[in-house]
């Protein structure tokens, strides 16, 4: 596979045992006073997470070690 061929991987375990990747995320709406998560996925579906699943994204996607500005695909 060439360099430019290759896709990133931001995976996530959630607490359920879910493996989510977070590079194929095009938009996230999180709600804070109840933990809710919906994602919008890059090839069209949606997801929507609760509770300790939700914590778990938003802690993810607010993580200051996981920079998406140079990812050219959203």
């Amino acid at each position: 596979m060439r360099r430019s061929q290759r896709k990133f991987m931001y995976i996530v375990k959630l607490p359920s045992g879910e493996y989510i990747n977070l590079a194929f995320l095009q938009r996230v709406e999180v709600h804070l006073d109840v933990p809710i998560a919906m994602i919008y996925w890059s090839a069209g579906g949606k997801n929507l997470y609760r509770n300790e699943d939700a914590k778990a994204i938003i802690e993810a996607i607010s993580n200051q070690y996981l920079d998406f500005s140079n990812d050219k695909t959203t």
